[in-house]
This record gives structure tokens, sequence and C-alpha cells, in this order.
């Protein structure tokens, strides 16, 4: 018996040794057992493609991106354009309507101005989100999410505004206190309204706070010092004209951008609270005369 197992082995194992090669889509398992020694070996799947390179575009500011850096002259250049933009558009409306004076027009040109300027940045998301704090933590008030927050934003800056003129009434300087607040001024017509409510407090809440504090801030200046230069540029935007004088408009252009940067970007607080005000201060003066 052991001569006949030994042959039988032999004979098997030099006839296993001659059998053609498996299929390469075959699969033989020693291990298991013959009933499912065989099994299928699928080809590997297919290699994803690479994905194309990106497509290079032409991007006039360098303040779009989340992380990256603005040169200051980029910033200039498109605070330039900006300046250029506004000022084409409403010499333009001037000259159709036949008046310098606000009005419809200039509702429409302040905001195709500023929708140019818009889109001239590749992409905007980068900075209408706003600028983040330069620390790891958010510094977010959760007040400044309440519904109430714009209206209380403006009488606590009334309040700021007007102590100067209580203080110089208290004094006995009347007329110190009178050029401190507004002129009486009747209620504005529905275009000049439509201008005063509307089209300037969107156009500049978009450029010094939502472009301006995210460009500066990309520069490489802290919170504070961008909040400092935002605010000295929306005061140098309403001139030596107005009522409190460039003081009073780098007060107000620093407690709205204060605003947006406490709010981690919520653009419709500080502009909310520009429109409040721009409506507070019509009917205060029109209560003057």
């Amino acid at each position: 018996m052991t001569a006949i197992s030994f042959a039988i082995a032999l004979l098997f194992v030099s006839t296993a040794g001659f059998a053609p090669p498996p299929s390469p889509l075959i699969v033989v398992s020693r291990r298991a057992p013959p009933s499912v020694r065989v099994a299928l070996q699928l080809p590997p799947p297919p290699s994803p493609e690479a994905p194309p390179p990106p497509r290079p575009t032409l991007e006039l500011v360098g303040t779009s991106h989340e992380g990256t850096t603005a040169p200051p002259d980029e910033i200039a250049l498109n605070a330039t354009l900006f300046v250029a933009l506004h000022a084409f558009a409403c010499t333009g409306a001037a000259l159709a309507s036949g008046s310098a004076d606000p009005s419809a027009a200039t509702a429409v040109a302040r905001l195709a101005a500023v929708a140019a300027f818009v889109a001239l940045q590749q992409p905007v998301s980068g900075w209408l989100t706003g600028p983040r704090s330069s620390g790891s933590e958010s510094r977010a008030m959760p007040a400044l999410d309440r519904p109430i927050a714009p209206l209380a934003a403006v009488l606590l800056f009334a309040v700021a505004a007007c102590a100067p003129a209580a203080l110089a009434q208290l004094a006995g300087a009347p007329e110190a206190a009178q050029l401190l607040l507004p002129a009486a001024r009747a209620l504005p017509d529905p275009g000049r309204a439509l201008d005063l409510l509307a089209a300037a407090p969107i156009e500049e809440e978009l450029f010094f706070r939502a472009w301006l504090l995210s460009a500066l801030r990309r520069g490489g200046l802290g919170d504070a010092a961008a909040l400092a230069a935002s605010s000295v540029a929306f005061a140098a935007w309403h001139g030596v004209g107005g009522d409190g004088g460039p003081l009073f408009f780098a007060a107000l252009g620093g407690w709205l951008g204060w605003l947006y940067q406490r709010s981690e970007g919520n653009l419709a607080l500080p502009l909310a609270t520009h429109v409040l005000w721009n409506g507070g201060v019509a009917v205060g003066r029109a209560l003057l005369l």
C-alpha cells in the first residue's frame, strides 16, 4: 500500500507541475476546499484621471483669498479704482439729471459703481465674509447677534456723539454746541431718501468695512491699526463738509468698523446701523425746524 500511495502521489505531482498556468482572471487558492478553490479575479479599478491644472486668472487685487497677503500698492490701486468708479458714475448721474444734488440717479450711480468694484474682485467671498481676529479664539460678542443690536448701536453712538454738545451747552458755550449738532433741514425728498437710506450705506459698508478692513488686515496690519486706518479713510471720503467734521466721521467709521470686527464679519450689523443712523439724523434735522 505504501508503494501504491507513493506512486499516486508522484503521479499527481508530475501532472500538477505540467498544468497550464491559470488565466489572468483566475485565482487558485490551495487552502480552500475544491468546491470553492477557484474565484474570479476582477481587474483593478482604473485610476482616476488627474484633475487638470487650474486655469490662470487675472486678478486685480490680492486681497480676495483667505490667508493671502495684500501688498500696499495693490490696496492703493484698488482704493483708487473705487474712487474713480464712484466719481465716474456720480458725475454721469449729475449730468443726466442736470443737478449735483443727491437724487435717485445718484443712488443708482452709487450702486452701479460699487457693483462694478465688487465684480472686479475675484472671488469676493474672501472679503465679504469679513476679517477674522488675529488670535486663535473667536472674539465675537453674542449680544451683537440679537435683532435689536443695530438699534442699540445707534442709541449708544448718539449718546456719545451728543455728549460734546451737551458739555459745551453746560459750559456756557451755546455757539460751540450748535456747531456740534446737525443743522436743521427738511425731510429729504424720495430721491435723496433713496440715496441716504439705501445706496450710500450699501456702497460705503461694502467698501470701507467689508473690503478695506479685510485688505488692511491681509496687508499686515493688526485689528486696531486696520480699524484706525479705515476710519481715517472714511472721514476723508466725506471731506471737510458735513455736520461734525472729519472727527465725527472718523468716530462713526470707527464705530461701524468695530461692530463689523466684533461680529466676525457680519456685514448686516454695520449696514443696518448705518441706515438707522442716517434715518435718525434726517428726522432729527426736521425736528429742529
